[in-house]
């Protein structure tokens, strides 16, 4: 899954595709840090841009939200299983140091 940062005061009933409430970073080789996807939350189910929700985070999430769903965006990595998919199998936390 890789390292998570999550920008909370972006979170809200308003969502604006440019700026992702979350983005994710994949440890490499040499230990630098490489973004591969953002990720949006919003709170209804309907989607955003065109696509479906992927899950919905209930109260109990590991962020502390309010219930949520998210949807992400591999914008800096491709994924074989498309640019929305919720998994990538090609992410690994083998370089990551706190693993």
């Amino acid at each position: 899954m890789g390292v998570h940062y999550v920008n909370a005061t972006l979170i809200g009933e308003t969502v604006d595709i440019k700026k992702p409430q979350a983005v994710m970073y994949e440890a490499t080789p040499d230990g630098a840090m490489q973004l591969n996807r953002g990720r949006i939350h919003h709170h209804q189910g309907a989607g955003v841009a065109g696509q479906p929700a992927v899950q919905l985070q209930q109260r109990a999430n590991r962020y502390g939200l309010p219930p949520f769903y998210e949807l992400h965006v591999w914008a800096w990595k491709m994924n074989p299983r498309g640019a929305f998919a919720d998994m990538n199998p090609t992410v690994t936390c083998e370089h990551h140091a706190a693993k």
